[in-house]
């Protein structure tokens, strides 16, 4: 779900921070501090439900990072784990909100955006489901490709972490590329994925169940 040109002017006239890789901006035992626009790197939003995280998406460059809990008046369950090196747009939470308040245009297009993503976490939730994990993840390499990031693995996430996304083990995603790397459709050496052939993985999407 992009954001607006309102919204990204908005974010954009506030403060940059740098914010180096592994760094947790917030986490379940305390509030975020405020919310963030990605300028550049990769975010990491994640619940903790027991045993392991699940992660329930990937921040990349423009996506909003901790609106929901800007409207929220309980501690937030998401964690937020910068996976990269990045910069960052921030708001403290009072000014936001007192911003919101005096722009209702603005208020209405976040609004927008965080029903955008509320759909698609639950799209990708149902998927688990519906889907064969071979669907779900040529789902998620097209998607981080539209985003222009052509190098997945292991320049923004580990293998790990995709098989969280899309509900399945390491081991598993690893047998799920070598089948695809058989076929030409993703090349993975060194441990670095690319994409050979995008008409193939968009075929994946829409055959395999």
């Amino acid at each position: 779900m992009a954001v607006s040109k309102s919204i990204q002017n908005y974010f954009k006239s506030q403060k940059l921070v740098k914010v180096a890789k592994n760094t947790v901006l917030s986490d379940k035992r305390e509030f975020a501090k405020g919310v963030f626009m990605i300028k550049k790197g990769a975010v990491k939003i994640f619940n903790n439900t027991g045993k392991n995280d699940f992660i329930l998406w990937i921040g990349l460059d423009g996506d909003l990072i901790g609106v929901d809990a800007a409207f929220s008046k309980e501690k937030s369950n998401n964690s937020y784990l910068c996976i990269q090196n990045s910069e960052l747009y921030f708001v403290p939470f009072q000014e936001f909100i007192d911003e919101l308040n005096k722009n209702k245009n603005l208020l209405a297009e976040i609004m927008h955006y965080l029903s955008g993503k509320s759909d698609e976490l639950e799209k990708r939730i149902l998927n688990i489901n519906r889907k064969s994990v071979t669907a779900n993840f040529a789902e998620l390499l097209l998607s981080f490709n539209h985003k222009n990031v052509p190098n997945l693995i292991p320049f923004v996430i580990t293998t790990g972490d995709v098989a969280n996304l899309i509900g399945t083990t390491k081991n598993y995603i690893y047998k799920t590329i070598q089948r695809m790397e058989d076929k030409g459709i993703i090349s993975f050496k060194d441990r670095k994925l690319q994409i050979i052939n995008k008409e193939l993985l968009r075929q994946l999407v829409q055959t395999e169940n």
